[in-house]
């Protein structure tokens, strides 16, 4: 699943900007999560040519 962040434009409270920040870091976190776990299987798939990890 990928997530296109749009700013938006206007005044943000410290709390939005907060949340907003969370947010973002929790979407890179998943993205980044299933990124390696991607990596880690066509690694270890050997008709990729890799070997067990």
């Amino acid at each position: 699943m990928l997530a296109l962040l749009v700013p938006c434009e206007g005044v943000f409270t410290t709390e939005a900007q907060s949340s907003q920040s969370s947010e973002e870091f929790l979407i890179k976190n998943y993205l980044l999560r299933d990124l390696r776990a991607s990596a880690l299987k066509i690694m270890a798939d050997p008709s990729f040519g890799g070997s067990a990890v």
